[in-house]
């Protein structure tokens, strides 16, 4: 995400080193770890 024009706390120009890559993230909620772990193990 690119800003323009507009200052923004922590909002720096990204690093030429990572031009190109794209984050991906995803969270999954669960109620037992353990459960969890065997099944994704």
């Amino acid at each position: 995400m690119t800003f323009s024009g507009e200052q923004y706390h922590g909002v720096v120009v990204p690093p030429a080193q990572t031009d190109g890559f794209i984050f991906n993230h995803t969270m999954l909620r669960i109620k037992d770890p353990s459960v969890s772990l065997n099944f994704y193990s």
